[in-house]
């Protein structure tokens, strides 16, 4: 077989060692295998992978199929080895860590081996997924199954593929052999599938047993989608029975063994998350800081129901790495109430926090976390000093009054409260929790990016127009647009500014010019910032740390913020940052970066070494904080009840 037949994404080019084998057993219809292989090739992944298909005592229009897919290595059995034996000989050739056997008559979906391997990497014990098989009208035909008695029995068979998004991912019984990965070390322990069931049927219940036997676990995950089209391998009189001797060689396998199904199906961990949309860190608005939060719980194979609240960015639909991830978008909030127990809700930004306390009271004792972005009194506070805003201040009065209030009862109410800096974290302690935890706003790793002064051009201020036209990041550009650009015309007449960010308000386009231009928003932010020299956060008001100048800073990018735009940032990170509140002072500093290797090298050398430096770990901090959220919650039921 040759090992060159690799598949992998490709915008990835990625290189390393094979992930995933794919066997697919080849034996009455060429049509079929064609539709399999199709998708499998359009369908590609984020991890490198090899597809073995067996020619198991096939037809030679079969074999005809396999060979045109050049991608493809071929295997070859004269006689039919069945499921059973058939799988076990393209296993035997195969080079992956995971094994993954799929139906010819199934055809995969976008992200489909991606879900499987989230899955089956993250759940302590995994031994096996299966995939959510569909029919060709999207309804599920196959979640796993239960096992009582001796008595296979499918789970949520009929119901809509939403439904399993829901439930999410979760143990079974058994898991399907239409689209299933095992541990490779695992299978070839246990003698992969037992060859007694010939020809057909029950071979997964009977390695997803021995699996559970082993001390392992078998899971389903609805982030794994294959359709199931038709089957062509006998006609219905024969499978009826086949699978009735395939039982009997199963019960008689299994009789004398305790029954494992009981208490399966059973949920894995889940979180609620509450915002105002789907988070994209290329959004701006704090968002990233909401996705960093999802990923890392998708990291502890934490499933994670993502609840948008504002009608406006409702569409925002999921990407595939949060799909592959488990995360599912939630289209009610009365859909989450009768699903089992999350470990917690939690919520981002003032307004949402109404409607995620009354979710977290669909279920007992569930605890309530709030994730401070920023401290938005403060924001409306620092808004109020400027003099352009004199003529508001009744309304922006009565604006920080309402949500110093609503923050106040958030501080009294949150079973935990996340903060962005230290500042924040005590005014949320003085106001009444004593459970606030800050939780670096810098990723895990930072990635300073390689590209030198002379690869990079131009000056990015990314930004988020969630807001709208009342936000610092409007103010920011006004102020830019009228105050600093016509002294950057003057000394630095060929720098262009780029704004990020979808659907700026419509009052600020006019401000547009050949030096200051709103680009949209972008599928790559860091390869932005790997293009450009400075990043600038030109706020004039603002409250925590500024997330456009965390990831700036993050990828080694020197930065031109105000005081604003600086504050909260410790004196580790302020290497790469120079301030300036008045617009000459901020024109110049940014000419002098923008233009002058060496005054760029002055900041982006301390900075790329203290890049190379720092090490977090925001997966392990949000578990910390879920636990301390969990006893403050048992704490105020103990008090409630004694």
């Amino acid at each position: 077989m040759s090992k060159s037949k690799i598949n992998t994404s490709p915008e990835s080019g990625q290189r390393g060692a094979i992930v995933a084998s794919v066997v697919i057993l080849g034996y009455r219809s060429a049509r079929t295998l064609e539709r399999c292989l199709s998708a499998l090739a359009t369908h590609r992944s984020a991890h490198r992978f090899e597809t073995i298909v067996v020619l198991n005592g096939a037809t030679g229009d079969v074999g005809e199929v396999a060979e045109r897919h050049s991608e493809v290595a071929v295997v070859r059995s004269v006689a039919n080895r069945g499921f059973a034996g058939g799988c076990n000989l393209g296993a035997s050739k195969a080079s992956g860590r995971y094994l993954v056997f799929l139906n010819d008559d199934a055809v995969v979906t976008e992200g489909w081996l991606d879900g499987l391997v989230h899955l089956a990497s993250t759940v302590p014990g995994s031994g096996a997924v299966s995939s959510l098989v569909l029919d060709q009208q999207g309804k599920i035909l196959e979640f796993g199954g239960g096992m009582d008695h001796l008595v296979p029995s499918a789970l949520e068979r009929g119901r809509s593929q939403y439904r399993a998004e829901l439930v999410g991912p979760q143990l079974v019984a058994y898991a399907s052999g239409c689209s299933l990965l095992v541990d490779r070390d695992l299978y070839d322990s246990l003698g992969g599938f037992d060859e007694r069931f010939y020809p057909a049927y029950f071979e997964d219940a009977d390695l997803s047993r021995r699996i559970w036997d082993a001390g392992r676990v078998v899971a389903v995950t609805p982030s794994s989608i294959v359709q199931h089209v038709e089957s062509h391998s006998t006609n219905s009189i024969l499978k009826e029975v086949l699978f009735d001797a395939s039982r009997d060689t199963f019960e008689s396998k299994w009789a004398s063994s305790p029954d494992i199904g009981r208490d399966l199906p059973e949920s894995l961990p889940r979180i609620v998350y509450v915002d105002d949309c789907v988070p994209r860190a290329q959004s701006g608005s704090g968002l990233g800081r909401a996705r960093s939060a999802i990923e890392a719980f998708a990291s502890l194979g934490v499933f994670v129901q993502m609840v948008p609240v504002n009608d406006r960015f409702r569409p925002f639909d999921l990407d595939q790495s949060l799909r592959s991830a488990g995360v599912v978008k939630v289209r009610t909030v009365r859909d989450l109430e009768h699903l089992p127990r999350p470990l917690a809700v939690v919520v981002s930004r003032p307004h949402n926090f109404r409607l995620a306390r009354e979710i977290a009271e669909f279920w007992v004792d569930v605890p309530l976390i709030y994730d401070a972005e920023a401290l938005f009194s403060a924001r409306v506070r620092s808004q109020m000093l400027l003099p352009e805003y004199k003529d508001r201040h009744d309304e922006l009065a009565a604006n920080l009054a309402s949500l110093t209030h609503d923050e106040e009862s958030i501080a009294r109410e949150a079973d935990a409260v996340v903060a962005i800096c230290q500042e924040e974290a005590t005014w949320f302690r003085e106001h009444g929790n004593a459970a606030v935890r800050v939780l670096d706003p810098f990723p895990d790793r930072c990635d300073p990016g390689r590209e030198g002064f002379a690869e990079r051009s131009s000056v990015v201020f990314v930004a988020g127009w969630m807001a709208g036209s009342d936000s610092p990041n409007a103010d920011a550009v006004r102020w830019l647009a009228k105050e600093v650009m016509p002294r950057l015309e003057e000394i630095a007449p060929d720098l262009v500014i780029q704004v990020t960010g979808s659907a700026p308000p419509s009052d600020l386009l006019p401000l547009q010019s050949k030096h200051l231009r709103f680009i949209g928003e972008v599928t790559d932010l860091a390869a932005l910032l790997d293009a450009s020299r400075v990043a600038i956060a030109p706020l004039r008001y603002g409250a925590g740390i500024k997330l456009k100048v965390v990831d700036a800073l993050a990828r080694g990018l020197p930065v031109v913020a105000t005081a604003h735009g600086s504050e909260g940032l410790s004196e580790s990170w302020r290497v790469g940052v120079e301030v300036a509140d008045d617009p000459s002072d901020f024109a110049a500093k940014l000419s002098s970066i923008v233009k002058d290797p060496a005054v760029w090298d002055s900041f982006r050398v301390p900075l790329v070494a203290m890049c190379n430096r720092h090490a977090s770990d925001l997966a392990g901090n949000w578990a910390e904080v879920v636990d301390l959220a969990s006893r403050t919650k048992a704490g105020k039921c103990t008090s409630v009840r004694l």
